[in-house]
């Protein structure tokens, strides 16, 4: 279930709302946990991205492509 994150416009507060996507589109408005108010944006903060390792390195750089000299 994706998490969606929230600041509170009137406090400053921030919240993750837990929603599928459908909730989501059909017009999610999480209340602030602090103040009570319905004035909340979403914001995007952190991306979790998983992934492996290529060949070349720790950093997937394919030695030769320019990208870790």
């Amino acid at each position: 279930m994706p998490t969606y994150e929230y600041v509170c416009i009137k406090c400053g507060a921030k919240t993750d709302a837990f929603a599928t996507v459908s909730e989501k589109e059909a017009g999610l408005k999480p209340l602030c946990l602090a103040c009570g108010s319905e004035k909340m944006i979403q914001f995007f903060g952190q991306i979790n991205v998983l992934g492996g390792r290529e060949r070349g390195g720790p950093s997937g750089c394919i030695p030769r492509s320019g990208c870790c000299e």
